[in-house]
């Protein structure tokens, strides 16, 4: 426990800045250094089943995004216009189980006239509902897509700051660290 770490160029990256020309030779040094600035988190390597934990790294992720002055105004409103278009597909499918309901009960009924007036309703419901399920896929995709764009602009920005970059690649720690940037992105969303 007594022995020191180094640190890593990917500890940089991650948030444990340090100022160029400076090497911090251990983690506790550079949580004193960081603590100046901003008070450290400290979150468990690896995969983890704690809910704090998941609930901690999933804010470190996502609230960023939400509070960007460029972006955050217009993605709130995607998402509000995703809820709501989520809660219309929950009304629409309600209104498909009643529709059902009544359409085969005439069916099993054979009452002709019942059945056709339910044919026409069940029509009229297609061409209301289709296209709710349609906007919403839409606009969730879209949201996501370009949380995802941000989300690795915002990597590939601290990625190239303060040359972590090379640092990286000299250590050798993660192979191909611009590819895992994207590919857990990818997975994050």
């Amino acid at each position: 426990m007594g022995a020191s770490k180094p640190q890593t160029a990917f500890h940089s990256f991650v948030g444990l800045r340090q100022r160029p020309g400076k090497h911090i030779t251990n983690l506790s040094a550079a949580s004193e250094k960081q603590s100046s600035v901003e008070p450290p988190i400290s979150l468990p390597q690896g995969a983890s089943a704690d809910l704090t934990v998941i609930w901690k790294r999933l804010r470190k992720l996502a609230v960023p995004y939400w509070k960007d002055s460029e972006v955050a105004a217009q993605a709130r409103w995607r998402l509000a216009g995703v809820i709501a278009l989520t809660l219309g597909t929950t009304g629409v499918s309600v209104m498909f189980n009643f529709l059902g309901r009544d359409f085969f009960n005439a069916l099993s009924e054979k009452d002709a006239e019942r059945f056709t007036q339910m044919l026409f309703k069940w029509l009229g419901a297609l061409t209301i509902g289709i296209p709710v399920f349609v906007f919403r896929d839409y606009y969730q995709s879209k949201l996501a897509l370009e949380w995802r764009n941000w989300m690795t602009e915002d990597f590939t920005k601290r990625y190239f700051e303060n040359r972590t970059f090379y640092q990286i690649q000299i250590t050798g720690q993660p192979d191909n660290p611009d590819q895992r940037v994207s590919a857990d992105i990818r997975s994050v969303l």
